[in-house]
């Protein structure tokens, strides 16, 4: 299969959490996320990734799930997302 055929059934996020809704928008853009697909993002409450929480939950395009967890090697508070992509177009 060539490159045309390329789609993520599972996304792992764990970079500079501003770049997260870019990088999610670019992937839904390109018809790269297939239904159902899972997609995790860690750290999104520190440094913090709003803007991706805000596409996550306000598309409606995903199942959302904010967990809530201490970081291992700074012991603090911190979030990581696991969604589940519902459909292929967002609704926002």
């Amino acid at each position: 299969r060539g490159k045309d055929h390329l789609r993520f059934r599972a996304l792992f996020m764990d970079h500079k959490g501003s770049r997260f809704g870019e990088d999610l928008q670019m992937l839904e853009d390109h018809g790269l996320l297939l239904p159902g697909a899972i997609v995790v993002a860690d750290n999104v409450l520190k440094p913090g990734a709003p803007l991706f929480l805000w596409q996550l939950l306000k598309s409606g395009a995903y199942s959302t799930e904010i967990l809530q967890l201490e970081e291992f090697v700074v012991k603090s508070e911190d979030w990581m997302t696991i969604c589940v992509r519902r459909s292929t177009k967002s609704v926002v």
